[in-house]
C-alpha cells in the first residue's frame, strides 16, 4: 500500500521569532503564559458553564482532582519570556500567531470530522506546530534537563573536571535549562518533513468513552517497543513504529502512523487476499481481520473518521498519563485511568522530582 504524500517545502515556520519586550508591548503581552493553548483546552472545556471557560484536571503527583478555568491551566507566568543582551524577549507572540492558525484547521477537521479536505500546506502546518508543541511543554524540558543531568554525571564519573574542561561552561540550573529550551524552539531543527511521511488518521470514539489531554498533549507511542520490551530510544521521531497521537476534542484524535504500521497492514491483507483465492474456506475466518484491515487504509486514504473501541482509546489515554507532566484535562471527570494507574505504582518520582511513567 502507497500512502502518496504531496511534495511542499518546509520551510513554514521552521522557528520563532522573540520579540523584544518593549513598554508598548508589555502592555498587551499575557503574563500567564499557556504551554497548551487555550484553543485547544477550550475544545475539552466542561460543557454548558457560564463564564470563562473551566476543565476538570486530575494532579498525578498529588492524586487530587478539581475544576478550574483554562486561563489558569497549562500556563506559567512568564513563560516564553528570556533575557539576552540585558533585554527582555518574548516567544510568546510568535506563539500566538501559530495557535491562531491551527485553531482554524482544528475547527474545520471537527467540524468536517474528516482530514481529507486538508491541504499539503495544512499538513505543513499541523505538521510544524506538532513539532514545537512536543519541545515547549514542562515535561520537555524536564526531560531536557534529565539528559544533560545524566551526561554531566557521566563525565564525572570518567574524571573529567566541567569547568576546567568547557570554558562557557554553567551549572544546570532551571534557568540556564529553559534558555536551552527556547533557544531550541527558535532555532527550528526539526523539520516537519519527520511527521509528514506518515500516514495520517483521524480517530473517533463516543462521548460515552472520551479522550482526554494533558499539559504535554501531543504523545508518541510505541506499541512494538512496549510489547518487545526494547530499550530506551524507541520513542524518537525517526524511531521504527513510532506514532503520534494528538487527542483535538472529546470524541475526536489525530493519529500519524507509521510506515512500518502501514506496511504491515498492507502484506497482512495482500495475504488474506491470496488466501481467498488459495483456499476460500480457510480465508472465511480471517474475513474480521479483511474488513478491519480495508477500513485501516480507508482511514488513511480517504481521511473519514475512523471509529474506534474502548481497548484503543484507553491506550490513547495511557499515553497522555504516561507523559504528561503533572496535569491530564477532561471535559467530564473521567479519571479512573490515571487514578488506578497512581494506585497501581505506574507513577515514580524521578531525581528531579518528576512524577514519570515507570
Amino acid at each position: 500500500m502507497i500512502i502518496n504524500h504531496p511534495v511542499i517545502s518546509t520551510n513554514y515556520g521552521t522557528s520563532i521569532h522573540p520579540n523584544k519586550v518593549t513598554p508598548e508591548v508589555r502592555k498587551h503581552l499575557a503574563k500567564r503564559q499557556h504551554y497548551v493553548p487555550q484553543c485547544l483546552l477550550r475544545r475539552f472545556a466542561i460543557p454548558n458553564t457560564d463564564g470563562e471557560p473551566k476543565i476538570h484536571f486530575y494532579d498525578k503527583k498529588l492524586g487530587v482532582e478539581g475544576i478550574s478555568t483554562i486561563h489558569d491551566v497549562a500556563s506559567k507566568k512568564g513563560y516564553y519570556n528570556f533575557i539576552e543582551d540585558g533585554e527582555i524577549y518574548t516567544l510568546e507572540i510568535g506563539f500566538g500567531k501559530i495557535e491562531a492558525a491551527i485553531d482554524r484547521i482544528i475547527e474545520t477537521v471537527i467540524r468536517k470530522r474528516s482530514i481529507g479536505h486538508l491541504t499539503p500546506k495544512d499538513r505543513v502546518v499541523i505538521a510544524d506546530y506538532l513539532i514545537k508543541q512536543l519541545l515547549r511543554t514542562p515535561r520537555a524540558r524536564a526531560d531536557a534537563k534529565a539528559m544533560l543531568f545524566a551526561m554531566e554525571k557521566g563525565l564525572e564519573s570518567k574524571g573529567v573536571e566541567l569547568r576546567e574542561a568547557f570554558s562557557d561552561y554553567e551549572p544546570l540550573t532551571d534557568d540556564r535549562v529553559n534558555k536551552l529550551a527556547i533557544d531550541q524552539l527558535r532555532g527550528g531543527r526539526l523539520s516537519p518533513e519527520l511527521l509528514l511521511d506518515k500516514a495520517w488518521m483521524l480517530l473517533e470514539t463516543t462521548n460515552s468513552d472520551p479522550f482526554i489531554t494533558s499539559d504535554h498533549p501531543v504523545v508518541r507511542i510505541n506499541n512494538r517497543a512496549i510489547k518487545e520490551r526494547w530499550q530506551r530510544g524507541s520513542r524518537g521521531l525517526r524511531s521504527p513504529y513510532v506514532e503520534i497521537s494528538f487527542p483535538l476534542s472529546p470524541t475526536l484524535c489525530l493519529s500519524l502512523v507509521s510506515k512500518e504500521h502501514v506496511a504491515e497492514i498492507w502484506i497482512g491483507y495482500q495475504e488474506i487476499l491470496r488466501l481467498e483465492r488459495r483456499a476460500p474456506a480457510q480465508a472465511f475466518f480471517l474475513w474480521e481481520a479483511k474488513i478491519l484491515a480495508e477500513t485501516l487504509m480507508d482511514g488513511m486514504t480517504s481521511g473519514n473518521a475512523h471509529s474506534i473501541g474502548p481497548d484503543a482509546v484507553m491506550n490513547i489515554n495511557s499515553a497522555q498519563c504516561h507523559d504528561c507532566f503533572r496535569q491530564v484535562f477532561s471535559a467530564a471527570s473521567s479519571f479512573s485511568l490515571p487514578k488506578q494507574m497512581r494506585m497501581d505504582g505506574c507513577f515514580q518520582e524521578d531525581s528531579n522530582g518528576q512524577w514519570v511513567w515507570q
